[in-house]
């Protein structure tokens, strides 16, 4: 099965699963594209995938936005800022406290490239470290690295918290809910 039938069926098992979420374009599209695979449409069937793809995308990125929490302990969260580009996207933010701040990036989307720059980032040396059901590596740099199940990728630094600070940080942070976990 080539990929672009993967990504429709995919996608249209989505519509069905985020249809009550998903705005009525999206919907839309998913069944369209289903319509237009069943009658051999295929060039048209994968256009209108594309485009459910693309709602179901943002609509998961809206909601992932919701769960970086405002405060986590003693940290208060900055502005989270949302790129998308080559199939992937960027959800960012900051915590700080005191006079420390810890960056967070997560990085995901139906582009080839996430999964291979997680797997790349898990590679790094450095140390294990665990955060609930999850694993993490702890590069020298002092950056946390953290593969979750879907593929994405959650990173943690900061230029001014220590390792110990980092990873304690990285254990109160709702890991598990990015992860649908």
């Amino acid at each position: 099965m080539n990929n672009s039938w993967m990504y429709l069926l995919v996608a249209v098992g989505f519509s069905f699963a985020l249809q009550a979420q998903a705005d009525d374009n999206t919907v839309e599209y998913c069944e369209s594209a289903a319509e237009l695979a069943k009658q051999g449409q295929n060039k048209e069937a994968l256009e209108e995938a594309r485009w459910c793809v693309e709602g179901l995308e943002q609509e998961l990125q809206a909601l992932e936005k919701e769960l970086f929490s405002k405060t986590i302990g003693d940290w208060k969260r900055g502005e989270v800022r949302q790129n998308k580009g080559m199939g992937m996207f960027i959800t960012e933010t900051s915590y700080t406290r005191d006079n420390m701040k810890i960056d967070m990036t997560l990085t995901g989307g139906s582009g080839a490239m996430a999964a291979a720059m997680a797997q790349i980032g898990m590679m790094q040396g450095g140390k294990r470290v665990r955060l609930g059901k999850h694993r993490g590596v702890m590069t020298p740099k002092g950056e946390l690295s953290v593969k979750l199940n879907d593929g994405r990728m959650l990173m943690f630094k900061s230029r001014n918290a220590g390792a110990d600070e980092l990873q304690a940080f990285a254990k109160q942070f709702p890991v598990a809910d990015l992860d649908g976990s």
